[in-house]
């Protein structure tokens, strides 16, 4: 074992090449960047193939260098996954302190030889470690958990070398420099200044049919052919800074992915682009979907909309928590109700019905104003995250049918919750503002001044805890930090006290940090979230979901901030229109980014597994079950200005 130290650099290294430690020196909270199970680089390799680790260093950056030698006499064929370099970035969760400085989000992208990793300490304080590919491909990712920390652990991150084939004696290599950086922009500066390595850009990476997708390619080097799905693209180049800016479009011409390649000295790349139906199409056929696949017509769960089996074409029920007919599955009454506001339908108008018979029966307490778990006002587990959700679908059937009853119910939904002292909770999806002012519109004044004084007592509550976010289902992830935002910039909303829009905001500067900017419609402005595959989808397997469905919740509160700021800004101050025009942007790509999990027919699924393999279970699916996906879509109708653009 032995220290090397040049810069920043502070690299604890084993006998054979693996990295034990690897620091910044500045960092006064001497971070281990490369914490995991196994070491920094450690190989898995079929047995004819050696490896030889090389390192150097290149200025203020950090190479490593991998060789791998067939030593067999004979060829060796490598299929994706027989192949990895375990690059231990110390992603997992702890508690929020321990997160915010020791801890990273690991941003990957295995784009062929212009590969990176964007690895961003979770509290957003610099400086922060950079990946970038300089010679061979990495072409997937796989990662391998401890499934005892359960959703906690993210794993180790095991990069594939894009090595088909070595013959007798062949070696191929594989290397990269390691840098710092300061936040993102300096990141992608670092990027573009590196000779041939390409960087593809666009304003969105999903795209609705009709529109044209455009997009750049810069690159410190020659200019290069483009090509959409292996078709030419006419490109525009042009200098600047000394790099060639290559400037490219193509129409969405239907539902489908579109792939954008080329290729420079090193080796091919690419971006992939989402083209999806329109919003309204997808909307509406999702709802009738519902109605006609989803929703049960007999029995004691008549009326409820149930998971569907998208292999069986058949729904499913279990009282298993998160296959139940209630808690995250309410997003399919709520965006039945939402489409309906503007759209005349008998048949969905029926469903709508029966739903809400279903919830009235079953799940909601008329007495109390509980929220039940499951049918038969199933109360083991009284979950906190129900009480919004609910109060959310009554408002939605409320503004469907003007019945005022509903909005009480909304009312007491909400009530309820902070009776059993939900200021203490970050729940998902409160929906404080838009209650608050139905309430007044029904003249029911007293009641929306108590939810006004119930979100400015819970915006205090955050205000006091800061950065230090409570424990949830999962020690700390995005939708902890999501809610922190939403119910600050509520509180402003409703009171006008500047210190909640100044405490939001901060809190949005931690959220933003969960988003990749990654040239892949999956990855692009989408939330790292790891585990809801195994909980809501029928292979059970944990793993990077990109896109999963809560993801939105940083482009909803985005949309909600740049709204707030484009109403504060004064016309001739450009530097507030580009503020809330920034987030307004993210607002649109974060709600998009979960399009691709409607399909035209209605069909839906609940997650994207996207490694190639999570503990050497193939993964790279799309999961069958469409189960409680539905908030993506919700949420894209219901913020549609931004969404569409």
């Amino acid at each position: 074992m032995h220290w090397e130290q040049q810069g920043q650099f502070c690299v604890e290294y084993e006998e054979d090449g693996t990295i034990r430690s690897l620091k910044n020196g500045t960092d006064s909270y001497a971070m281990n960047w490369v914490e995991g199970e196994r070491l920094w680089g450690t190989v898995t390799a079929p047995l004819e193939i050696t490896v030889e680790r090389v390192h150097s260093w290149e200025d203020t950056e950090l190479e490593e260098r991998y060789r791998f030698t067939n030593q067999a006499s004979y060829p060796v064929y490598i299929q994706k996954g027989d192949l990895g370099i375990y690059l231990t970035f110390n992603d997992n969760y702890q508690e929020a302190g321990e997160c915010l400085t020791r801890r990273c989000h690991t941003h990957i992208w295995c784009g062929g030889s212009a590969s990176y990793v964007m690895a961003l300490r979770m509290g957003g304080e610099g400086r922060h470690l950079g990946l970038r590919l300089t010679e061979g491909s990495f072409i997937d990712y796989s990662v391998e958990r401890d499934l005892e920390k359960r959703s906690n652990d993210r794993g180790d991150f095991i990069m594939h070398p894009g090595i088909s084939c070595l013959q007798p004696g062949e070696t191929a290599e594989v290397a990269w420099h390691l840098f710092w950086f300061d936040d993102a922009a300096d990141f992608t500066e670092n990027l573009k200044s590196s000779r041939e390595f390409p960087v593809i850009e666009s304003p969105h990476f999903t795209w609705f049919a009709g529109e044209e997708a455009v997009g750049t390619v810069t690159i410190s080097g020659s200019a290069v052919p483009v090509f959409c799905d292996g078709n030419r693209l006419e490109c525009r180049w042009e200098q600047q800074n000394g790099r060639n800016i290559g400037h490219f479009s193509f129409p969405i011409t239907e539902e489908r992915d579109y792939r954008i390649s080329l290729d420079t000295g090193r080796g091919e790349t690419w971006a992939l682009f989402h083209g999806a139906e329109s919003l309204d199409r997808l909307v509406g056929r999702r709802c009738r979907f519902l109605a006609e696949k989803q929703q049960e017509n007999r029995g004691e769960l008549q009326g409820a909309y149930l998971i569907y089996d998208n292999e069986e074409k058949a729904r499913y029920y279990s009282h298993e928590f998160d296959h139940n007919a209630c808690r995250e599955r309410v997003a399919m009454g709520c965006l039945v109700a939402l489409w309906l506001q503007d759209h005349g339908d008998a048949v969905l108008m029926d469903s709508l019905d029966a739903y809400a018979a279903f919830i009235l029966r079953e799940i909601y307490s008329e007495e109390t104003g509980d929220v039940c778990n499951d049918l038969h006002h199933d109360m083991t587990w009284d979950r906190m995250y129900n009480y919004p959700w609910m109060a959310q679908f009554f408002i939605e059937v409320y503004r469907v049918k003007g019945d005022a009853a509903y909005l009480v119910r909304a009312y007491r939904c909400l009530k309820r919750y902070y009776e059993k002292k939900g200021a203490d909770f970050y729940a998902i999806g409160i929906p404080g503002t838009e209650l608050h002012r139905a309430l007044r519109s029904e003249g029911m004044k007293a009641e929306a001044d108590q939810v006004r004084a119930f979100l400015a007592g819970h915006a205090d509550r955050i205000r006091e805890n800061g950065l230090h976010y409570p424990p949830h289902e999962v020690n700390y992830e995005q939708s902890i930090v999501a809610p922190a935002v939403s119910i600050l910039l509520q509180a402003y909303e409703l009171t006008g006290e500047e210190a909640y829009l100044q405490e939001g905001m901060r809190h949005m500067n931690v959220l933003l940090l969960f988003n990749g900017r990654q040239p892949d419609y999956h990855l692009y402005e989408t939330a790292i979230r790891h585990w809801d595959g195994y909980w809501f989808g029928k292979r059970r397997l944990y793993g990077d979901t990109f896109p999963h469905y809560w993801s939105t919740l940083t482009g909803v509160e985005c949309a909600r901030l740049a709204a707030i700021l484009k109403k504060n800004s004064r016309a001739e101050t450009i530097g507030e229109t580009l503020q809330w025009e920034s987030y307004a942007k993210r607002a649109q790509d974060s709600l998009r980014g979960g399009l691709n999990l409607f399909r035209r027919d209605g069909a839906a699924s609940c997650a994207y597994v996207y490694p190639h393999a999570v503990n050497g279970v193939a993964a790279g699916y799309y999961d069958p079950w469409a189960n409680d996906q539905d908030w993506a879509l919700y949420y894209a109708y219901k913020y549609r200005e931004f969404c569409v653009g």
